[in-house]
């Protein structure tokens, strides 16, 4: 993967009561499990990671500073990997537990409590699960799961208005 250096990383979807859909809470805890504590805040905070952060995790082969230098290396990577794209791995995935805190928060915005039961629940049973086929399952559940909930429609709602979200549970 390549990035510009003024790029940056984030899985906001909390803030707006949500999971992040498409294997957001699974592939990067299958592909980096040395970084689960980083994933945990960025999916449960909306964290930033900046490029250099996620360079050294190993998310980031490259760090352009220019869009031509970028597009070039886009395509050295594509190149590269023609014919032989690495494979997630199947089995369990050993990351820290993703707990609720007990007043959650991204930055100065409260949080649901709710909405995080529902992220720790996927996290962790989609790190337990035995194929990436069943994690990812996990995940599609889990966006079920938490589009039923008051924090999904408030969060969506209060996108949809420009005003920042009340969340009561």
């Amino acid at each position: 993967m390549v990035a510009d250096q003024r790029a940056f990383f984030q899985l906001p979807e909390i803030t707006l009561g949500i999971l992040p859909g498409m294997g957001g809470a699974v592939i990067p805890y299958r592909k980096w499990p040395h970084a689960s504590e980083t994933f945990h805040a960025m999916i449960g905070q909306a964290k930033r990671l900046t490029v250099q952060e996620a360079k050294e995790l190993g998310m980031l082969e490259h760090i352009t500073t220019s869009y031509p230098e970028l597009i070039a290396a886009a395509i050295a990577q594509v190149q590269r990997l023609q014919g032989n794209i690495p494979r997630i791995a199947e089995g369990t995935v050993a990351i820290s537990e993703f707990k609720v805190p007990e007043q959650p928060v991204a930055g100065k915005l409260a949080l649901s409590r709710q909405a995080l039961g529902i992220v720790a629940r996927v996290i962790n049973q989609a790190a337990a699960a035995q194929t990436l086929a069943a994690a990812l399952e996990i995940n599609y559940q889990g966006s079920g799961d938490i589009s039923c909930i008051s924090a999904s429609k408030e969060g969506v709602n209060a996108f949809l208005q420009k005003r920042k979200p009340v969340f009561s549970r």
